[in-house]
């Protein structure tokens, strides 16, 4: 059983729904739960006196175990990341196309062929994959950004540019607006001083 965006559930709430899951699910052989979850939006655990709780107690009835973030961190392998966002986007594409769209219609048989043909140099494409800060979503979000951009520009190929640009617009559309104060005060300071 896979529970993913455990942090949408409100923080009172998560305690609770792990309870039920330890006393419906944990004592099962036959079920192996996982929970995506972000760390710092989560509580699985209501302490209470002598060992008592309500949830999960981690390490004892559940235990932490991959950060996918930590894995996708662009500084740590660029390489590595680079092939895998390269892979994913390909496939993400061709899932929504009508099959061997891309392989009739222009020739483009593998992920290396399709991020030739659509940006307009390696430069472009390494631009978008540090940009999405390891974050799948993200990445896509900013590359149909940039996409429609080029479409509507009548452009042939996202250039480094327009992946600059469109960055920036999706940090300002999705992750800006959910900063307070302060943490927007720090990013002007890291703008002007750094930037």
């Amino acid at each position: 059983m896979i529970i993913d965006e455990w942090s949408a559930i409100p923080i009172d709430i998560q305690p609770f729904l792990a309870e039920f899951f330890k006393k419906s699910f944990i004592p099962s052989p036959q079920v192996t739960l996982k929970i995506g979850a972000l760390e710092y939006r989560s509580s699985f655990t209501i302490p209470r006196e002598k060992h008592n709780y309500i949830g999960f107690e981690l390490g004892s009835d559940i235990s932490t175990n991959l950060d996918i973030d930590e894995y996708y961190v662009f500084d740590r392998n660029p390489t590595e990341i680079t092939k895998v966002f390269t892979k994913i986007l390909y496939k993400h594409i061709v899932s929504e196309l009508p099959i061997n769209y891309l392989e009739d219609t222009y020739s483009l048989k593998t992920s290396n062929q399709f991020i030739q043909g659509i940006f307009s140099g390696k430069l472009a494409f390494n631009e978008l994959v540090p940009a999405s800060e390891g974050v799948i979503r993200d990445f896509i979000n900013i590359f149909n950004l940039a996409f429609f951009d080029v479409q509507r520009k009548g452009l042939k190929n996202i250039d480094k540019k327009t992946i600059i640009e469109s960055g920036r617009q999706w940090f300002e559309n999705d992750k800006s607006k959910n900063l307070d104060e302060i943490l927007h005060q720090k990013i002007r300071l890291i703008i002007d001083e750094d930037i």
